[in-house]
């Protein structure tokens, strides 16, 4: 007796149409049940100052899984307190910022807390005790007690050791931003520090309160080679956009880096270490920009995981000088 083949057919078609049907379930349905990355919110004092660290910490970030949104304060606190509300907004479940200005810390310090989103904050200390005011806030950068000492460690590798006019003593100007900054004062201090630790004779002709800014940085070195000239040897900068200001004051004046003057800076920017490899600046005290995105990596990660935190992860930094700048700058 010959045998229908209507059952089999059936039972093809139906096992298509079933395996049809899971596959525009699993469309429609299945990707909603995968987890979503977590966000985190950049923000960043300036990256057009400095756009290869943006960029670098950005990359580790998104390269890790992360939704990353990124947030450019333009050296604004007004406008980075705005963009820290967007983040909020956002329902970002972590927070990287690196303040405009640390004076305000108390107010971030606030402003996250009470959003309760956990914080990384990069490259700035916070000043006071906000960082203990919750278990959720932590600092990934370089210990700052050790730029300055950095920065006076880089005159010692001069052959003249900073003593330019051969008198036996070196004879500093320190530029830098707001008397009142922390990070200001500690590298004021400590690259004098450094030099008196080595048995030099050094001679403080004057520190300049200022601004984080170019113009700030130009007009007071204007001022202090109009009123000191040659007995300032060796002049230290709070900042590298000090530093290429003073730079600036250097060549108007008629004076040569290296010849007349010895001029240090601080934060590795791009134009600092083009500076720096053109011989318009001594050197710069530079950030280990792929170390540190991986120490915020791995912060983030215990953050999100729930793990205790400690209050400051630090991070080494580098000293650019004009026999390793190229290496530093973008191809």
């Amino acid at each position: 007796m010959k045998k229908s083949k209507q059952p089999v057919l059936f039972g093809i078609l139906l096992c298509v149409l079933l395996l049809a049907a899971a596959a525009i379930l699993y469309l429609i349905f299945g990707q909603k049940g995968k987890p979503e990355a977590p966000q985190i919110g950049l923000c960043f004092r300036s990256c057009a100052e400095n756009p290869a660290y943006c960029d670098t910490l950005q990359q580790t970030l998104t390269g890790a899984g992360y939704d990353v949104h990124v947030a450019d304060g333009a050296n604004d606190q007004s406008l980075q307190t705005a963009q820290i509300g967007e983040m909020v907004e956002k329902g970002c479940a972590l927070l990287v910022i690196e303040p405009v200005m640390v004076s305000t810390s108390d107010r971030l310090v606030e402003q996250v807390m009470e959003a309760q989103i956990p914080t990384v904050f990069i490259n700035y200390e916070l000043e006071g005790d906000g960082m203990d005011r919750w278990d959720k806030l932590t600092y990934v950068g370089c210990e700052k007690d050790s730029h300055g000492i950095m920065q006076g460690n880089m005159i010692l590798r001069e052959a003249n050791q900073g003593d330019m006019n051969g008198d036996g003593t070196v004879s500093c100007l320190i530029l830098s931003g707001p008397e009142d900054d922390r990070d200001a004062q500690l590298q004021a201090a400590g690259c004098v520090q450094a030099l008196e630790k080595a048995g030099l004779s050094v001679s403080l002709l004057e520190t300049r309160w200022g601004q984080w800014t170019a113009e700030s940085g130009r007009k007071s070195c204007a001022d202090a080679l109009a009123q000191y000239g040659k007995d300032i040897e060796v002049i230290f900068c709070g900042d590298d956009r000090i530093a290429l200001g003073a730079a600036e004051a250097i060549r108007s004046g008629g004076w040569t880096v290296g010849k007349d003057y010895l001029l240090i800076g601080l934060g590795g920017i791009e134009q600092a270490i083009e500076a720096v490899n053109m011989g318009n600046m001594t050197g710069t005290v530079a950030e280990d920009l792929t170390g540190q995105a991986k120490q915020v990596l791995a912060v983030a990660r215990a953050i999100l995981a729930g793990e205790t935190l400690e209050k400051k992860y630090y991070v080494s930094c580098m000293k650019v000088t004009a026999e390793n700048a190229q290496a530093y700058l973008p191809e």
